[in-house]
This record gives C-alpha cells, sequence and structure tokens, in this order.
C-alpha cells in the first residue's frame, strides 16, 4: 500500500518536473539574447538534472516511470500553449528595485 502512494507521489513529482524542464528551457531559449541569458540556461540545466536524479531514485526504489502522467502533463500545456503563445513572456528585469 505505502509503495503505491510512494509510486504515485513520485510519478506525479516526475510529471511536474517534466513540465518544469520544458518551461524553463523556453524561458531560457526566449530570452537567449538577454544580459541573463548564461543564468537562465543554467538553470533550466539544474532543473533538468534534478529530473533525472528524481528517475534515478524511483529506479532505485524499484518505482516504474508512469509516461503517461507525463503525457498528460504535456497535453495540457500544449492545448493551452496556442492562447501563451500568442502572448510574449513579459521581459526579465535585471536592475536592482529598491522598495524604502
Amino acid at each position: 500500500m505505502y509503495r503505491d502512494k510512494l509510486g504515485i507521489y513520485l510519478n506525479d513529482h516526475l510529471a511536474g518536473a517534466t513540465f518544469g524542464v520544458g518551461l524553463a528551457q523556453r524561458i531560457a531559449h526566449q530570452h537567449r539574447h538577454s544580459a541573463r541569458s548564461a543564468d537562465l540556461q543554467r538553470i533550466a540545466d539544474e532543473i533538468a538534472q534534478d529530473r533525472q536524479t528524481l528517475l534515478e531514485v524511483m529506479d532505485a526504489l524499484g518505482v516504474p516511470a508512469r509516461r503517461y502522467k507525463g503525457l498528460r502533463w504535456l497535453g495540457g500545456r500544449k492545448a493551452g500553449a496556442s492562447e501563451a503563445e500568442r502572448r510574449p513572456v513579459p521581459a526579465l528585469r535585471t536592475e536592482h528595485v529598491d522598495r524604502a
């Protein structure tokens, strides 16, 4: 019973991580010419590595990756992508804002 719940939890986490990797890569790509390009790419790479580590943990625990959950996230993202792609990603603020 606990193994089933662990599998559900880890696969839900994997689905979110899969979505997060795609989102981070898209943001890094869209801002590839900005002053923060290297930082955004580093963050995207770290998120991808975290996802890979999750897959390794799941394998070590004998929890199979349920790909359909990742596909469900991807399908939902693709369904909403046409509207989102019409709106540009807001420019990143790189200056310090003093709120004092």
